[in-house]
């Protein structure tokens, strides 16, 4: 299987175009830099009509790259018999291709002294075999530099040969003009169609220089393995003058997978069969949309029961999305950040006209908001989608990062929220801005808590509720209220008892972390809340005895307060602590 997954990947590679490798971006030069983009670069020719001028040329290039991967496949192939038989190749010194190929001829087909029944000796040697092989291969050249260099010989026994050999391999698509077509067909006709006798590699050359025969599929001795039964396929394969890529591929899918099941995959990667190919299905999947050759279903053609779309009216589709739910969410609640990664791939289809790029838009959210929903809970979750760090400073979670996906923590709260995930709900309200209903979420989650709360928890919420009712009546100018509130928490020892106050100090670290989060919030309304009473009092007209009393208890609580805060001043920022000081001198002075 790991071979054939390997074998897959190469192929899609070789059709794609695909660099082997990609140099690190510190050794990338000018010329990695500035190369044409691969995403999506085939995905209008492969969605768009399929009798377009892009549409013919791509299906040439499938088919190309499908016989060039072949081509290096036997190539390993013939490497590793002649190398596992060195007796019988009796390779020599020679490293050339033509070399090597006459050793893997002699370990396949020479036995006794003698060679296999049929095949034709050409100046002592298999001279159609070996230009076959060379061919097969992908040494076109090699192959002609051989048949130039034995000329003589070969006209001697087919006089016209060379030259049509000549014009077809020089030839960009690999075709014969229609009169030397013609002429090989003639000879084909007279002298191979019904023989039992000729060479059959000399039989399998002259179908492949004239496409002829295509409805024979098979040639003795060349089409032994599926692959090299595939590899003739596409070698015959002629857009121009019949169905082309389409065609053979008509005629796969009629076979089926039972004739061909151990290739199954790779036949229909290379006749461009994308949607059809189930092996390895979700990384070959990505790798397909990427490149522009992967068609999605719209939603009424979608199902949930397969993610395959087969319509007597419409190409096969296949729903990547579904695909990728499939495959993220065994791992999603333990590797939820991985799982977002597979999810992104789904946007790769958002160019898809007809209003599918749209849906794959919506599809990817949609499978966002589910990762976000069932990810487990902890900082791993935090780390999703984002929090806030113990000193209350906020930090960014991976969705979070990816700006345009933000609007999935609405409905993701709301999904949180109606699985009874409320705590999740508020966070990610907070994170998406949305205050008020971050409000009415604590509000309901309290009124329905409440009274089953005890501890440190339902205290620390007591106390900063207080804390923001303080914070209202100071921005409503209540400053007196604003002061009565916020000694009610007892957050802050006013009293100036200093052996009270050491003691408050040393048990802040006790405190719930909300709490001491928020030290730089209740600390200075406090002296905000002292300082604008003690003016007020000041500038009043109250009685002197009694306004002097209330002026010296407002002095008393501005040092209790500066007091705690200098035993605090490690957590204080030195803003904080410098204002603190200023308005503590006013209120002294």
């Amino acid at each position: 299987r790991t071979h054939q997954i390997i074998q897959i990947f190469h192929i899609l590679a070789k059709i794609t175009g695909e660099p082997p490798g990609i140099p690190p971006l510190a050794h990338a030069g000018a010329h990695i830099l500035n190369a044409p983009p691969l995403e999506r670069r085939h995905a209008r020719a492969h969605l768009g009509d399929h009798a377009s001028k892009e549409a013919v040329e791509l299906r040439k290039q499938i088919a190309l790259g499908a016989r060039a991967a072949l081509e290096e496949q036997y190539l390993d192939v013939l490497e590793r018999t002649v190398q596992a038989r060195p007796l019988e190749a009796r390779l020599g010194g020679d490293p050339s291709i033509a070399n090597r190929v006459r050793a893997f001829l002699l370990v396949r087909y020479y036995r006794g002294g003698e060679w296999q029944d049929r095949i034709e000796l050409v100046a002592a040697q298999p001279l159609w075999a070996k230009l076959f092989y060379l061919v097969r291969t992908g040494h076109v050249s090699e192959a002609l530099d051989e048949a130039l260099a034995h000329r003589q010989a070969i006209e001697h026994r087919e006089d016209s040969f060379v030259a049509h050999f000549r014009i077809w391999v020089e030839s960009p698509d690999r075709r014969l003009p229609k009169p030397h077509r013609d002429h090989v067909q003639a000879i084909y006709n007279a002298h191979m169609l019904h023989s039992t006798s000729v060479d059959p590699f000399k039989l399998a050359l002259y179908k492949l220089m004239g496409k002829l025969d295509s409805t024979k599929r098979t040639v003795p001795l060349v089409t032994v393995t599926a692959e090299d039964w595939l590899w003739f396929q596409l070698a015959m394969v002629d857009e121009d003058e019949n169905t082309g890529l389409r065609g053979l591929a008509e005629v796969l899918l009629n076979y089926g997978e039972r004739h061909l099941k151990a290739l199954w995959a790779a036949v229909l990667l290379s006749c461009g069969e994308f949607e059809r190919t189930e092996i390895e299905a979700v990384h070959l999947a990505i790798a397909l949309a990427y490149h522009g050759l992967l068609r999605a279903p719209s939603r009424a053609e979608s199902s949930d029961i397969t993610p395959l779309s087969l319509s007597s009216s419409l190409p096969p589709a296949l729903s990547l999305s579904t695909l990728i739910w499939r495959y993220v969410r065994q791992f999603v609640r333990l590797d939820a950040k991985e799982a977002l990664q597979y999810v992104y791939t789904v946007t790769l289809g958002a160019d898809q006209p007809g209003g599918i790029g749209k849906e794959q838009l919506e599809l990817a959210w949609d499978l966002v908001r589910r990762v976000i929903v069932l990810a487990n809970t902890g900082p791993a979750w935090d780390e999703l989608i984002g929090g806030f760090r113990t000193d209350g400073m906020r930090f960014t979670g991976v969705i979070e990062q990816a700006a345009p996906l933000l609007k999935n923590f609405l409905p993701a709260a709301r999904q949180a929220e109606e699985s009874d995930r409320v705590l999740q709900g508020i966070k990610l309200n907070n994170l998406a801005g949305e205050y008020t209903t971050v409000i009415s979420s604590l509000a309901t989650a309290l009124g329905t808590t409440m009274g089953r709360a005890a501890g440190r928890g339902r205290d620390a919420v007591v106390k900063l509720l207080r804390v923001r009712e303080a914070l209202d009546a100071k921005a409503d100018g209540r400053l007196d209220r604003a002061l009565e509130v916020i000694e009610s928490t007892d957050l802050v020892p006013l009293d100036g008892d200093v052996a009270k106050i050491n003691r408050r100090a040393e048990e802040f670290k006790d405190l719930h972390d909300a709490l001491q989060r928020n030290l730089q919030t209740y600390l200075p309304l406090t002296m905000d809340a002292i300082a604008g009473v003690y003016q007020k009092v000041k500038a009043s007209n109250a009685p002197d005895a009694s306004r002097q009393m209330t002026l010296a208890s407002l002095r008393k609580k501005s040092r209790s307060l500066m007091v705690f805060a200098g035993m605090l001043r490690y957590r204080l920022s030195p803003d904080v602590y410098s204002y603190l000081a200023r308005l503590d001198v006013e209120v002294a002075l």
